[in-house]
């Protein structure tokens, strides 16, 4: 009996080791960056070296995700946080539930284009996508859904409503869908007014999509989450690299799509929080610009942050009176303006903090008393929170001499001081921009042709000087920084 009982507990002890090294092995096959469930071929569109790995060292994470990506990817812009556990199917921290990067937060979903094959040419070009769920994908029925907006029109109501909208789908125009039930494949649909899509194209599941292990674990997911990456051809979809487009990620069950209340999880938002899905994807759209497809290759800048509704240069007297508006803004910093006289060689000239964020029309004036006689190039670009730079337009205005006033005022901007030149002048008037004489002064009685003063105590803003002399009046516009 105590040979056997010795014999059990050896077996026992056995047991118990192999289970632990087997959970061990478990543990440690899940490296971040491997790419545990490859596409065939292993070289691929989304994985060119066909290496086992999703990181551009050909090892595992070690610190960022995204700036150690194999290829490079921009994120989509989210509304919020996105909460663990928020899906409305399937378990929580499941391959349902869309996850972002704890790290750098809001990091849920990624888009990429390649000019692959002939440069210049759209018809072999590459459309990738990847999205962040809380878990690989093992027996589920689950689809992954890539909604997109190509019409730049979107929503049931506002200025720039889809009359295309229905209940169920309140604007997108595409649906890739990643089917991993029912019949596996990689599906591009037509969804322009219909909440059920038609189908366009299809790929098999074994050679446009794979799964990766990701770096961070989300705050209270204990599993490690995973990249799932897509790709498709662009003119698959229909598309050009120069169409703009809007997206929205999102999960689902079986081999539906994410219309019609479909979704089990729609990513960079708190689900929770809204009334249904078509408001869900309402403030998801209305949140990004239109943006080129084009700009989304390595050498572009991801989703544009503002749309430019115009920009434009009057001369006025002696200066140039800039304007522009925006249509849209998604965390903005600042507007620059820089001036030239050959197109060449730019001089920042002024710089204006952004509204921010806004769904709604915002316009912008700068005046520069500091224009040149002839041709003035301008260029106004916007320099994002984290440094981004992005062009918006560059205008021509130009300063004709004879329409320039006799008197002159200068510095124009200024803090406050500024010198009258000109001769006879008698008085001067101070107006703002609603019409109301803020300070209405005589000159000073001699024969100089300068006169200097200081309204530093006036707010910053644009004023007309009114000027009268001997011959005439004149309206110069001022503007006090």
């Amino acid at each position: 009996i105590c040979g056997v009982y010795m014999e059990f507990s050896n077996l026992k002890l056995v047991a118990t080791t192999l289970l632990a090294l087997s959970l061990s092995t478990m543990g440690s096959a899940q490296t971040p960056g491997d790419i545990f469930q490859p596409a065939t071929p292993a070289a691929n569109q989304m994985n060119l070296n066909g290496d086992a790995w999703a990181t551009i060292s050909a090892v595992q994470f070690t610190s960022n995700e995204k700036a150690e990506f194999e290829l490079p990817y921009f994120s989509v812009p989210g509304l919020a946080l996105e909460p663990d556990g928020d899906q409305t199917l399937g378990a929580d921290c499941g391959v349902a539930d869309i996850v972002d990067n704890p790290a750098t937060l809001n990091e849920y979903a990624y888009l990429r284009y390649d000019d692959a094959g002939t440069i210049g040419v759209d018809a072999d070009d590459l459309f990738l996508c990847r999205i962040r769920c809380a878990n690989a994908r093992t027996v589920e029925n689950i689809s992954f859904n890539i909604l997109l907006d190509t019409d730049d029109l979107f929503g049931n109501s506002g200025p720039g409503a889809d009359p295309n909208a229905v209940v169920g789908n309140p604007g997108f125009e595409l649906e890739i869908r990643v089917s991993l039930g029912g019949v596996p494949g990689v599906y591009i649909d037509n969804v322009d007014g219909l909440t059920s899509g038609s189908n366009l194209y299809s790929y098999l599941i074994s050679s446009n999509y794979q799964q990766a292990y990701a770096y961070h674990t989300d705050g209270s997911c204990l599993s490690t989450p995973v990249f799932h990456d897509i790709w498709v051809n662009l003119a698959d979809l229909g598309l050009i690299s120069t169409n703009t487009i809007r997206a929205a990620f999102a999960t689902s069950s079986g081999n539906s799509s994410a219309l019609a209340g479909g979704a089990a999880d729609v990513g960079g938002v708190d689900d929770a929080l809204y009334i249904n899905q078509d408001a869900i994807y309402e403030a998801i759209i209305l949140n990004q610009t239109p943006t080129p497809i084009s700009n989304f290759a390595p050498s572009g800048s991801g989703f544009l942050p503002v749309e430019l509704l115009s920009f434009t240069g009057t001369q006025i007297n002696s200066g140039i009176q800039l304007k522009w508006a925006t249509s849209f803004e998604s965390n903005m910093g600042l507007f620059s303006i820089s001036r030239s006289l050959d197109g060449i060689s730019y001089s920042e000239i002024t710089t204006l903090t952004a509204e921010g964020t806004s769904l709604n029309k915002k316009e912008y004036d700068f005046f520069d008393g500091n224009a040149r006689i002839g041709k003035n190039i301008y260029s106004l670009k916007h320099i994002d929170q984290d440094g981004t730079v992005q062009n918006l337009g560059t205008i021509e205005a130009n300063i004709s001499e004879n329409r320039m006033g006799k008197i002159k005022l200068y510095p124009n901007p200024s803090q406050g001081r500024f010198t009258l030149g000109g001769s006879g002048m008698k008085s001067l008037s101070i107006i703002d921009l609603s019409g109301k004489i803020l300070t209405d002064n005589s000159m000073i009685s001699d024969e100089s042709d300068h006169h200097s003063f200081d309204f530093s105590n006036l707010e910053n803003g644009i004023y007309f000087i009114k000027v009268t002399s001997l011959t005439s009046t004149e309206t110069i516009l001022w503007s006090k920084q």
